[in-house]
C-alpha cells in the first residue's frame, strides 16, 4: 500500500537539491512581516489536520544566549557549541528558526525548526494568553481571540496572494 504521505527517496544527491529547491521557494514566498521573524520573537502557525481540524501552534525562536544555555545544560561542551553556532545561524539565514514551539498536542513544548514561510509573527502578551490557556486558542477572552483571528487573517490573505502569484507563472 502505497501513501502520498511517506515515499523513498532512491538519489540523497537529489533529495538534497530538491531540500535546497524547497527552501528556495519557501523563501521567495514570504512578506516582510515575516522576514522580521528572528531569534526571541514569537509566532504562531495555523496547521490544519484531516478532517479539517485547525492546530494552532506557537513558539518563541530561541535567542543565541538560550541556545547556549540548553546546550550547555544538556552536557555539550564549548567546542561543540563552536561547531553548533555557526550551522544555528546558516539555518536561521536559509529562514529555518530553531526554538521551542507548542500546541493542545504538545503542551509541554517540543525543539525544532520551523520555516518562516509557515510562522506568522505574534506579540508577547498573545503568546503568554495561549501558554496561560494550555495553548487552547478556543478559551482565549474577546480581546486575545480577535487578535489571534487578525494574525490569521493576514497570514491567509499573504498566502492566498503568495500562490495566486505561482499559479500566473
Amino acid at each position: 500500500m502505497t501513501s502520498p504521505y511517506v515515499r523513498t527517496i532512491d538519489d540523497i544527491g537529489a533529495f538534497f537539491e530538491e531540500q535546497r529547491l524547497a527552501t528556495e521557494d519557501a523563501n521567495s514566498k514570504i512578506c516582510d512581516r515575516q522576514k522580521a521573524i528572528t531569534f526571541g520573537s514569537y509566532w504562531v502557525r495555523f496547521h490544519v489536520m484531516p478532517p479539517g481540524i485547525v492546530i494552532v501552534i506557537a513558539g518563541r525562536v530561541t535567542t543565541i544566549e538560550d541556545f547556549k544555555t540548553v546546550e550547555i545544560e544538556a552536557g555539550g561542551s564549548e567546542e561543540e557549541l563552536e561547531e553548533t553556532l555557526p550551522q544555528l545561524q546558516s539555518r536561521h539565514d536559509d529562514g529555518y528558526m530553531f526554538g521551542r514551539a507548542y500546541s493542545v498536542l504538545e503542551p509541554e513544548g517540543e525543539y525544532g525548526s520551523t520555516h518562516r514561510s509557515v510562522m506568522w509573527p505574534i506579540d508577547k502578551s498573545l503568546y503568554d494568553a495561549l501558554k496561560a490557556n494550555s495553548w487552547d486558542f478556543t478559551n482565549l477572552d474577546d480581546w486575545e481571540a480577535a487578535h489571534l483571528e487578525d494574525a490569521y487573517q493576514s497570514y491567509r490573505s499573504w498566502m492566498i496572494a503568495a500562490y495566486d502569484r505561482d499559479s500566473d507563472t
